[in-house]
Formats: C-alpha cells, sequence, structure tokens
C-alpha cells in the first residue's frame, strides 16, 4: 500500500511538471506568435499592444529561468520574423538567429533580477531595457536595428504622429509600455477597484496619442509641391552585373529623356549603373549629355571609386546636373553584405568567404544635401541608400543641414517576394512623421513610394514591376520636429536610466521579513 502511495506520488509529479512545461511553452509561443504577426506585412499590428503580456505571466511564475525562456522566445520570433536571412544567403545567416535569442534572454534575465530586488518597480523597468539595447543595437560593425518594436504600428499613421516627439525608440517604449499596463490590468482582473488605476492609465496611452493624431492629419499643410521622375527598374540582381551592363546605360537613359521633360529631377534605384559610372568616361559623358540636353537634375545609383586604382570603393549615388557632378557615399554599410565586420581591426578577414556574399566596400563619411532650383526657387535634398533608411540619427542630421525632402534608393529585389520588402518600406513612413518631411523611395523590383511628412502613403509601385512615373511631392522646407533637433538624445536617456536602476540594484538591500 505504501509502494503504490509512493508510486502516486511520483506520478503526479511527473504530471504536475509536463503540465507546468507545456504551459510554460504555450505562453512563449503565443508571445512569439503575436510578435511575428504584429510586423509588415501583416495588417495586425494591434496585437503589439499585447504580445508580451504571456511572457509576463511566464517570467512572472518561473522567475528561475527567464533566460531560458528568453532565448528560445527571441530565437524562434526573429527566425520567423527574418526567415529572409536565410532565402538570400546561405545556411550561416542561421547564426544570426542564436544571437537575437541571447540578446532577449539577456532582457528576460535582467527584468526578472531587477523584479526580485525592486519588486515595486515590477515589469516597468522592461520597456527601458528594452529600448537600451534597441539603442546600442544602432552602433558598430554589426548594427542591425531592424526589429524595431514599434514598426508593429506603421499601418496605424493617426496613432503614430507622436514619432515627431519621439521618434521610433518612443514609439516601441510607449507600445511596451501599454504591454505592462495590460498585464497588470489581467494580474488584477478579480478586482475591479485594483485594476481601475491602470485601466485609466491604457486609456489614456492609447487615446490621447490617437487624438493628437487625428487632429494632425485633418488639415495638412504644405508650402508647394515638386514633381519627382521615378524609374523602377526590374532587373534580376544576380544577373545585372553581367556583360549586358551597357544595356542596362541605354535603357536608364531612356526612360530618362522621357521622365526628364515633365518634372524637376529624375531619381534611379541603387547601382541601377552596374560599373563604375565616374571612371567610365563614355558613360559619364552619355549621362551629362542627356542632363545638358533636357536640363533636369538625374539621380544615379552606381558603385564609385574616386581615383582610379584606389582601393577604395563605395555605394554611392552620383548627383548629376548641368554644370556639376556631386557625389554621396554610404555611409551604414550592410554588414558582411557590404562589408566584413572587424576589418579594420582584422584585416585578414577580408579573405574569408562567409558564405554571405560578402562586399568589400568602404564607408562613406558625411550626409550630403544635394540641390536643384525650381522656379528661381533652392530645393534640397538628401540621399540615403538601402538600410540606412533605418537608422532615423543619419535621416534627422540631413533635415538639420536644411534637406527639403528625403531620398532612399535600394535594391531589394534580392529578397524577392518575401516580407523584407514590406519591413523595409513601411519603416519609411516613421522616417517621414519624424522629420516631418516627404520621402520619395526608388527601388529596383519596387516597392517605390512616396510618403507626406504625415506618413500617407501618395503613391507606391507593385513588386517586379518595370515603370517610370511622375509624381507630386508635397514639400514643408522650415519646420524641424522635436524629434529631428533632439531626437538622438532619447536612446542616451533610456541608456541612463536603465543603467541607474542597475546601478540601485547593486546596492539596494531588500529587508529580510
Amino acid at each position: 500500500m505504501k509502494q503504490f502511495t509512493i508510486q502516486e506520488e511520483t506520478e503526479k509529479k511527473s504530471n504536475s511538471k509536463l503540465a507546468k512545461l507545456n504551459r510554460n511553452f504555450i505562453l512563449l509561443s503565443i508571445t512569439s506568435i503575436l510578435f511575428i504577426f504584429s510586423f509588415p506585412p501583416n495588417l495586425t499590428g494591434f496585437f503589439s499592444f499585447f504580445t508580451f503580456v504571456p511572457a509576463f505571466f511566464y517570467l512572472d511564475r518561473n522567475p528561475e529561468s527567464p533566460f531560458k525562456g528568453g532565448f528560445f522566445c527571441g530565437a524562434f520570433a526573429t527566425l520567423c520574423l527574418l526567415y529572409w536571412f536565410y532565402w538570400t544567403v546561405s545556411t550561416f545567416a542561421l547564426a544570426a538567429f542564436p544571437y537575437l535569442g541571447f540578446y532577449w534572454g539577456l532582457i528576460f534575465f535582467i527584468s526578472v533580477s531587477v523584479r526580485k530586488k525592486l519588486p515595486q518597480i515590477g515589469f516597468y523597468f522592461f520597456p527601458f531595457l528594452w529600448c537600451s539595447f534597441d539603442y546600442l543595437f544602432e552602433f558598430g560593425h554589426l548594427a542591425f536595428p531592424w526589429v524595431k518594436f514599434g514598426y508593429s504600428l506603421s499601418y496605424y499613421t493617426n496613432l503614430i504622429q507622436i514619432s515627431e516627439f519621439i521618434g521610433i525608440q518612443g514609439i516601441t517604449f510607449w507600445v511596451l509600455l501599454i504591454n505592462v499596463v495590460v498585464y497588470e490590468i489581467f494580474k488584477k482582473y478579480d478586482s475591479a477597484e485594483k485594476f481601475k488605476p491602470q485601466f485609466i492609465t491604457l486609456i489614456v496611452l492609447i487615446f490621447v496619442p490617437y487624438i493628437y493624431g487625428v487632429i494632425k492629419t485633418s488639415n495638412p499643410v504644405f508650402e508647394e509641391n515638386i514633381k519627382v521622375g521615378i524609374i523602377q527598374t526590374n532587373v534580376d540582381p544576380f544577373q545585372k552585373w553581367g556583360s549586358k551592363r551597357y544595356e542596362q546605360l541605354r535603357d536608364v537613359l531612356n526612360s530618362y529623356e522621357e521622365l526628364a521633360p515633365n518634372c524637376d529631377v529624375v531619381i534611379t534605384p541603387e547601382t541601377v549603373m552596374p560599373f563604375y559610372l565616374r571612371s567610365n568616361k563614355n558613360a559619364i559623358r552619355l549621362v551629362e549629355m542627356s542632363v545638358e540636353e533636357f536640363g533636369t537634375p538625374f539621380v544615379v545609383g552606381t558603385p564609385d571609386s574616386p581615383i582610379e586604382g584606389n582601393e577604395k570603393h563605395y555605394n554611392s549615388v552620383v548627383f548629376v546636373k548641368t554644370d556639376t557632378v556631386a557625389v554621396y557615399n554610404k555611409i551604414k554599410l550592410v554588414p558582411f553584405g557590404e562589408r566584413v565586420p572587424f576589418v579594420d581591426y582584422f584585416p585578414n578577414l577580408e579573405n574569408i568567404d562567409f558564405g554571405l556574399g560578402e562586399g568589400h566596400f568602404s564607408r562613406g563619411e558625411n550626409v550630403a544635401i544635394f540641390d536643384f532650383q525650381k522656379e528661381g526657387r533652392q530645393i534640397k535634398f538628401s540621399p540615403s541608400i538601402c538600410f540606412e533608411s533605418i537608422f532615423q540619427e543619419q535621416l534627422s542630421e540631413s533635415v538639420l543641414n536644411g534637406s527639403d525632402f528625403l531620398v532612399n534608393i535600394t535594391n531589394d529585389a534580392w529578397f524577392g517576394w518575401t516580407h523584407e520588402q514590406y519591413q523595409h518600406s513601411q519603416a519609411k513612413i516613421f522616417r517621414a512623421i519624424e522629420n516631418k518631411r516627404s520621402l520619395v523611395r526608388v527601388g529596383n523590383g519596387g516597392f517605390s513610394m512616396v510618403v507626406s511628412p504625415f506618413g500617407e502613403v501618395l503613391f507606391k509601385t507593385n513588386l517586379n514591376e518595370k515603370i517610370n512615373s511622375v509624381v507630386e511631392v508635397p514639400i514643408i522646407k522650415n519646420e524641424l520636429t522635436f524629434f529631428t533637433k533632439f531626437g538622438k538624445y532619447l536612446g542616451q536617456i533610456f541608456l541612463i536610466v536603465t543603467s541607474l536602476i542597475l546601478v540601485l540594484c547593486l546596492v539596494f538591500k531588500p529587508k529580510k521579513s
């Protein structure tokens, strides 16, 4: 009888552990799935308001294993969200997902540790910590600030008008703060009086930004419009560096000549000229002759090397006017894709084949401001190339330097029909609102688009489409937003607050009961 009782107890414990394991797996999986479906192209960005609530319940019930849960949650979520890594490069890219899983695990671990030391803070430290890590991801040789949680709301332009004050970092903080408040409401659901303050807070957090956005977008005022010619090519990026390069040059010039009489400036995608344009005397002369004939400035994506025989090669924008040729060299290079990380310190890394199609471009040094005349008035713009547009500080610097509108050229055709195309293009909505400047995006294979200073998509092409279009772009010339002037300090504030709380945890000793 006693033996039977022991066996029964063992089975109960085993079943209890299994039930707990299943419950934990479900909670973490729900967070991962909600995270994935919050991002473009999914129209379910509202999931972001409660994505981390299941994870908070997991951390509350399992304070002994936060890192393990965070690692699983983060690795699975980013593996599904960034599956196009593997689509484009190789299995080596799979190493990125444990790296991102480690980042989530560390956030979960630190959050629980702080909660133990300072229980009165609860999970309200979580948004500060998350945004601090987001900020750090913008720097260094592996900088890749792609998965900012606030991008989940890119389709809700009324809600994100507050970006002109707090930018994408602030939107991420705001969304995570709402997650904490929703968690507190669920935790206290059995007592209406207890969760009443949190419920009121939730209403204020959502409706105040929404009402502000409705008012802000109800009557937009622009100083003037300009006409921009967009040349969206549809060239296979794996084939365009072959023998038909000069056919591509002729095709692009034909498109320019079609658009130039009807617009103020013509823009092409990234590396639309698959050779060093300025170093090729015949090619650059053909471009100059076309511009001289029509008088319309021409923005051309091309590789560039300033001096013949120079070891430095750049991913560049060449701006051709009737009297000048100016150049912008890309500053933020895609890790591995355009430059091997840490090669400045370990030159031999350049000789290793990582199987990622790694390039060997050099970094540009400064943002550029180009200008042209429209009916006697000077119009200024600043170019960015490909994923530079997810670095909000760079585009804000351009506006501080006088840019009247923003230009981003890209070649997302590398990624086919994957979600990368949607994630990348939707981020531009934030750059436009943050700086109250229109943004013109021109891509090879799509999406090309025009975004107004209030985040409205005024024009958008289809994927895998070859098209020439003249579009009107609204201009705001002199207004500088709070974010444009001071946004670069927000990440530093998150980092300082996080550091102070961590120091407080080290010196604080909770009273023994």
